[in-house]
């Protein structure tokens, strides 16, 4: 075949002298230069152009089938990069590295793929950080069609993505996009929303009915239309249009997503709104016509992701709920092509025992950053060398985030590195378990409309699925089944919920189904279902959102619900125990923040929502809704809000033991201090808690010391509290009459004495080789200054005695002073390794000493030091020659002062109770205190230095600060 050639502008040749060593500007300059000057060659004798001999010959073909109104087609960005061999260009995005590249979207899906997912001008706006949030700019809608958008932005910034004015580039991209949301409507049309839908109004608990009811009010806040321009002039929108209304998760996530919409569904079919549930089912309907499957949402930039395949369930949901069987004749074609696609681009080959199974996972058809966290993608793969090495790690975080979890350990090799996914290692137990029952209910689907052939041929499908499914998933040995990873060959044995998937889409056989009742035990024997907050989605915090401490509401639904249908009555009493625990959750969360959150902290269900990942924590919230009212709806007889109270921190049940209105708060006359005083004594609900008795019961399994009776936290996740920290919230609890929780910790106290003959410094067995300041003869006096226990002060005074003796004999030195040899304290633990709940920092503070030695007795210091709760200057010398260096030598004068005070309240418990011996000994230690710390020179006592024998220079105070409330009360009369 003859062909004509013919040079394009001369404007290109001059942009090629900058190809080496500005590849962006030169190739999109290259691109502007093609797209303004080849719609000016009509004539169809050239078939061919050649872009400058620079170029080495590199050729395009006209596509003579394309040419419009004497135009013909132009060669694409991907066609020209790979005409130049740019190959060798890489940034940390590596743009212009095309061999390889599967992009998020192309030409062939959109006419503006190089705005939203790919190209200098989002490169740009990413590399400066316009936005905090990397989906911020790829929602926004363009004001001109795209190739205008670009010709201008080229023009205007012609220089490298590096020099881009920051500011200039703000003024373009509000010049020329609208606000992200602009293209989404608020639904103006929803007439089957009810304020009463039946099935919540049978809901027979008060609270929770009008709870469900709150819920149902916020489908109108989440209902969304798209604009009619969408679909008219589609090229200026990230958004993919669809014709009916439809329901968003809530907060950043502003279109459709495809697995929330399953929950969703359930969610509206509870409330009545069949219309909308079938609208929404439609638009899926919609989209996989076009596209042949369902994108992760409803955004360009998901194209080339899809997430777990629910739509089969949607449809049989939709239809147990409604007997639409006309509805079915239209679904079940779509079902099979949307079917067809996961068994064509999402089948992955598995060779166990040397037999061949073909089972399905999660993998993405791109290898780039994500558009949406464009940022975050390619700052985790900023230390890795090579294009190439970069694009298999932004395949699998694509992958994962098709799976739903983005992101967690599950599919990571390395748990404390973020950049190693081997999610397309993974054939996963969740998507194949879904798999395997959408052969089953389309089977049971095509027998509803009586399709007797289709049916079988779907059960027969079924069958032999759920044979290859347990084949590569389930493991006797471990009662259950897990995620297999093709290059180990090996289960990933750690716990997920997924594992429990099966049970909730029933693919397992009747060898399974006899060792539920086993793994259930085995995961229990794991904690894991002892968070109470509800179900975690992992037992490894790596600060990712699909990791400890969040629970999800998906999740926790497949969880509860596979358990219930089970047919072991102990299995599906455990399963409302969870769903009590998850709706507890979710209810606390509601009334504290009046919102639905799209993930919940299940280490203690009072810090409300879950965090960490990508974003900030999303309310909304759509999935979240969906699973309350399921459960609300599916455990309405066996459900009031008095069980809820009961499950976990509400211990208060009468006013023995909380009363809400209290003289000594209602007698303070400023009236901010009241309000506040109130609010304080309102919080002591908040931080109630009580050991589980399986603490007791099995205390190798915890780290928790047990406690007998319920107790006041410091804090809410339990992490910083300390035994002293006992003393002030018992001072509060007394202002807010609260005796008998006080009696209950003092117990508590007196229940380690017992056990241990002090009392440790923390709530852990990791506390144990240590005190802490104390405070115990302190406490029991305040209460029996509020309360006149004699019985309980005559069971508390031998304890008392016990404790001041461990400290005479563990924790006293001798000194010696005007001939006289007196008695002094000293905190002096005996540990002499990093300390486990700061062991990282202690660790490498100790590994800058280089003798083994030298580390010992610093990580001793350390340990010394925290027993007195005051990491601070105090303990060290300062040498003027020589580094300053930790000084535990000090008898604190604070310490003493507080063993001081102790021997004289124990010598006044002993009078009161008749005991004058004891009372005489334990009056004469305070002469061992004057004797040591007085300094009648300046009339300041002082800390006391007993290696060096004098005194420490500096004069340093120690603060305890009391308890708020009883500051308030100090200032009742202000």
């Amino acid at each position: 075949m003859s062909t004509n050639r013919r040079p394009v502008s001369e404007k290109i040749s001059e942009s090629l002298h900058i190809l080496d060593h500005d590849p962006s500007l030169a190739l999109y300059q290259i691109q502007v230069h093609i797209h303004k000057t080849l719609p000016k060659i009509t004539s169809r004798k050239y078939k061919m152009i050649k872009i400058n001999e620079q170029l080495d010959g590199a050729c395009f073909d006209i596509d003579n089938s394309k040419e419009k109104n004497g135009d013909i087609s132009l060669p694409t960005l991907e066609e020209i990069l790979k005409a130049v061999g740019t190959s060798k260009v890489e940034n940390d995005a590596c743009e212009f590295q095309i061999y390889g590249v599967e992009n998020v979207c192309d030409e062939r899906d959109t006419k503006n793929y190089f705005i939203y997912c790919t190209g200098k001008l989002m490169h740009s706006v990413m590399y400066h950080k316009l936005f905090n949030d990397s989906k911020t700019f790829v929602d926004k809608p363009l004001k001109y069609n795209p190739n205008r958008t670009m010709a201008d932005f080229l023009e205007q910034f012609p220089e490298t993505v590096e020099k881009i004015n920051r500011e200039k580039l703000i003024t373009f991209v509000n010049n020329y996009f609208y606000e992200e949301g602009h293209e989404l409507e608020n639904c103006t049309s929803l007439d089957d929303w009810s304020d009463k839908p039946e099935k919540l109004i049978n809901i027979k608990d008060d609270t929770l009915r009008s709870w469900a009811l709150k819920l149902n009010l916020i489908w109108k806040n989440l209902c969304r239309s798209v604009k009619d321009d969408v679909n008219k002039d589609n090229e200026k929108y990230s958004l993919i249009y669809v014709p009916n209304n439809f329901i968003i998760p809530g907060g950043r996530f502003r279109e459709f997503y495809y697995w929330d919409t399953y929950w969703i569904i359930k969610g509206l079919l509870k409330s009545g709104m069949y219309k909308t549930a079938k609208g929404i089912i439609e638009n899926f309907f919609y989209i996989i016509k076009k596209y042949s499957f369902i994108p992760n949402g409803g955004r360009i930039y998901y194209l080339k992701r899809s997430q777990p395949a629910l739509l089969t369930s949607m449809v049989d949901e939709y239809y147990t709920a409604t007997k639409d069987i006309n509805f079915l004749f239209d679904a079940m074609p779509i079902l099979e092509t949307e079917l067809s696609f996961w068994e064509k681009r999402r089948t992955t080959n598995v060779t166990i025992n040397g037999n061949n199974y073909v089972v399905f996972q999660y993998r993405a058809d791109s290898n780039v950053p994500r558009p949406e966290s464009y940022f975050q993608d390619v700052n985790t793969t900023k230390n890795i060398k090579g294009c190439d090495k970069k694009r298999e790690i932004w395949k699998s975080i694509s992958s994962t985030a098709e799976s739903g979890w983005d992101f967690s350990t599950r599919f990571l090799s390395n748990f404390s590195d973020f950049s190693s996914f081997q999610t397309t290692d993974i054939v996963e137990v969740d998507i194949n378990a879904i798999l395997c029952s959408i052969y089953g209910t389309i089977s049971k689907l095509y027998s509803y409309i009586e399709y007797n052939d289709k049916s079988k041929e779907f059960e027969e499908k079924y069958n032999n699925f759920m044979k290859t499914f347990k084949y590569v998933f389930y493991n006797s040995k471990n009662y259950g089944w897990y995620d297999y990873n093709k290059k180990s060959q090996k289960h990933n044995f750690g716990y997920y919920p997924s594992n429990l998937s099966p049970l909730y889409w029933k693919c397992f056989g009747n060898e399974e189904e006899q060792n539920i009742p086993l793994l259930y035990n085995k995961l229990k024997s794991e904690g894991v279902f002892s968070y109470r907050g509800g179900l975690p989605t992992s037992l490894y915090d790596s600060n990712q959102q699909w990791d400890l401490p969040n629970g999800w509401s998906p999740t926790n639904h497949m969880v509860i619900i596979g358990l219930s249908k089970t047919n072991n009555s102990f299995l599906q009493d455990e399963a409302l125990k969870l769903a009590k625990r998850w709706i507890l959750s979710n209810f606390r969360t509601f009334k504290k923040e009046n919102a639905m959150f799209e993930k919940y902290n299940v280490v203690s269900e009072k810090i409300g929502h879950g965090g960490g990942g990508e974003y900030d924590v999303q309310e909304g919230f759509g999935w979240t809704n969906g699973v309350i009212l399921d459960l609300l709806t599916k455990y309405s007889n066996n459900l009031t809000i008095d069980d809820l109270d009961d499950l976990c921190d509400v211990l208060y049940p009468n006013d023995k033991y909380w009363t809400k209105n209290i003289s000594n708060i209602l007698e303070i006359k400023n009236e901010s201090y009241k309000e506040w005083g109130q609010f304080l004594h309102n919080k002591w609900k908040d931080l109630c808690y009580q050991f589980d008795e399986d603490v007791k019961n099995h205390p190798i399994k915890y780290s928790s010391i047990y406690l007998p009776n319920k107790f006041i936290a410091s804090d809410i996740i339990l992490e910083g509290n300390r035994m002293w920290d006992i003393y002030y919230i018992v001072k509060g609890l007394l202002v807010s009459k609260m005796y008998e929780t006080s009696k209950g910790m003092i117990g508590n106290l007196l229940h380690l004495i017992d056990i241990y003959g002090y009392i440790p410094y923390g709530y852990r067995i990791y506390h144990l080789k240590k005190t802490t300041v104390p405070l115990l003869a302190l406490t029991v006096n305040e209460y029996f200054q509020h309360t006149n226990n004699l019985d309980f002060l005559k069971k508390a005074l031998p304890y008392l005695e016990k404790e001041f003796l461990f400290w005479e004999k563990e924790r006293s030195v001798s000194v010696k002073i005007s001939e006289k040899n007196y008695t002094g304290f000293r905190y002096q633990a005996s540990p002499n390794i990093p300390r486990v709940e700061n062991f990282y920092s202690d660790y490498n503070l100790g590994s800058q000493l280089s003798d083994c030695d030298d580390r010992l007795e610093y990580w001793k210091k350390l340990q010394t030091i925290s027993e007195s709760s005051q990491l601070s200057y105090r303990w060290i010398t300062y040498k003027k020659e020589k580094k300053d260096v930790i000084d535990t030598n000090i008898l604190p004068i604070e310490l003493n002062s507080i063993l001081c005070n102790t021997s004289g309240i124990i010598a006044n418990f002993y009078k009161i109770t008749g005991n004058n011996d004891k009372f005489k000994k334990y009056t004469q230690l305070k002469k061992s205190f004057k004797a040591i710390f007085y300094n009648a020179s300046d009339k300041l006592k002082k800390p006391y230095i007993t290696k060096a024998s004098k005194e420490k220079p500096e004069n340093l105070y120690f603060t305890i600060n009391q308890m708020i409330i009883e500051g308030l009360l100090g200032s009742n009369n202000t």
